[in-house]
């Protein structure tokens, strides 16, 4: 058994000290053969050729494992010029200076397929290898296909019909796209040239989407985990993961659909459509039309809306203009809607909370509704013909009000200061105070209540016992209704 042991171990030794001095003698003499292996050295490393190639026809398909792409497109060309620069550094099969890719011509269809070097034991196509290829830009379609290699497209104006990229690579274009159908496919893509009228955009990628130049174009993109940026667009459709959404110049003009789980989202003018879902990340906007967004632990911060619903679990809500009207529903977030510095009006709005504070400026409009069941309502200048505010717990505060009818209740505390008009006021107090502080001069009707020994309903400083009470206030023909259980009346 040990002279077994010592027999390999013999032949083992042999057989490497074969190998390595082969090797030295292939590195030491590159180009030399041995058992049809050659090593390829710096100096004998770089291969370059043109080919040109004629009867293209109308569809093109190009297919490359590793070797980097530059394709630039003619409007004066009928036919394809390759220009291939190889470097290559290593042990192979083959003779560098071969052209090592094949062209096939079917129906109509060109199909050029780049090849890599062979390699033994090791070798690699250096970064300065490239293919650089010309087309003609009318083509019916163009199909390019490569494992990781990065694909650049510049030149004319992009007027294939059909244009489908595939790599694991980058997609650079720089030129004008003027297809009617541009597809990338698992890449990062850098649009820095333009996707002109009509075309249509679909990326599906796990990587990032930058595109910056965009007019009338329908995009779709399907992004695991990307950050797109885009300007404006005719409409747009995009899927994300954990990649942000940024379109914060421009204005998309048509429909907008977004959905992502943990992306932020910023838009900037959105005219069309807008439909927005994600679970975890934050919406920001300029302005929205038309909206639905539903976010669930996302804040959504918009500066103007026409009309937009907007449904959270956790996340706040902010909108400093709402034009024409507003559905908010919020579970803890809260809501705030224009502020004490802008002049900008809240018109129509309904708002829901459960335990989410609430937070209004500048109501306007035929109806304003605030309901919260553990949430603080506080309104600051509310000109609205029917007003609504009602928590089942927390106190309601507001001042500056001018409504031809109010119905205000809870069972916190009510504080009313400012009172311009009050036509018709129910105002609930249930357990907690009532106060309302009334301007001169102003005709009320008010009908307050509590239904707590310990509350007490105040009008400007009066203390009267009794159920109800009418009389004038401020010097005004006003008609006050005060009712309470076994608490205090105070009326000015």
């Amino acid at each position: 058994m040990d002279k077994f042991v010592k027999v390999l171990c013999v032949l083992g030794a042999g057989i490497l000290m074969t190998v390595g001095f082969g090797m030295v003698i292939l590195i030491l003499c590159p180009g030399v053969s041995i058992f049809g292996v050659r090593y390829v050295g710096f100096a004998q490393e770089d291969v370059k050729y043109t080919k040109e190639i004629v009867d293209l026809g109308t569809d093109v398909e190009i297919e490359s494992n590793a070797l980097g792409m530059e394709i630039s497109f003619s409007s004066t060309r009928t036919t394809a010029n390759v220009d291939i620069s190889q470097s290559f550094i290593g042990f192979t099969t083959k003779k560098m200076g071969e052209e090592y890719y094949t062209i096939t011509k079917e129906n109509g269809k060109t199909k050029i397929v780049f090849l890599d070097v062979p390699t033994v034991a090791f070798g690699t196509n250096r970064d300065s290898s490239a293919i650089k290829v010309v087309l003609p830009n009318s083509l019916n379609s163009l199909s390019v296909t490569s494992n990781s290699s990065d694909i650049s497209l510049s030149g004319a104006t992009i007027n294939v019909k059909t244009v489908q990229l595939y790599t694991d690579g980058v997609v650079n274009v720089n030129s004008t796209v003027g297809a009617s159908v541009f597809e990338v496919h698992n890449a990062k893509l850098n649009v820095n040239g333009k996707l002109g009228d009509g075309t249509t955009l679909k990326v599906d990628t796990y990587k990032a989407v930058n595109v910056n130049k965009i007019s009338n174009a329908n995009v779709e993109i399907s992004a695991r985990g990307a950050t797109v940026n885009a300007v404006s667009c005719r409409s747009l459709k995009i899927k994300t993961t954990t990649g942000k959404v940024m379109m914060t110049e421009g204005v998309i003009s048509g429909a907008c659909e977004i959905e992502t789980v943990s992306g932020d989202i910023k838009l900037g003018s959105v005219n069309g459509k807008l439909n927005i879902n994600t679970k975890y990340g934050n919406v920001v906007a300029d302005y929205v039309k038309n909206g639905d967004i539903l976010a669930n632990a996302g804040d959504v911060k918009i500066r103007s809306v026409d009309n937009v619903a907007i449904e959270c679990t956790s996340g706040d809500i902010e909108i400093i203009s709402v034009l024409q009207k507003a559905n908010l529903v919020t579970g803890s977030g809260t809501v705030k809607l224009s502020n004490a510095t802008e002049k900008s009006s809240i018109k129509n709005i309904n708002v829901e909370t459960y335990s989410g504070d609430v937070v209004a400026f500048n109501i306007t409009g035929e109806k304003a509704k605030i309901e919260t069941i553990n949430g603080k309502i506080t309104v600051n200048n509310s000109k609205t013909d029917k007003l609504v505010l009602a928590s089942e717990k927390a106190d309601i505060v507001a001042s500056g009000i001018s409504c031809v009818s109010s119905q205000i209740s809870t069972n916190g505390k009510i504080i009313i200061g400012y009172v311009n008009n009050f036509e018709q006021a129910n105002i609930y107090g249930g357990d907690g105070a009532v106060t309302v502080n009334l301007a001169d001069n102003i005709e009320c009707n008010i009908v307050a209540s509590t239904d707590s020994s310990r509350a007490h309903i105040s009008v400007d400083g009066y203390t009267v016992s009794g159920v109800s009470y009418s009389n004038n206030v401020s010097g005004a023909s006003s008609s006050l209704k005060v009712k309470t259980g076994r608490g205090s009346v105070k009326i000015g």
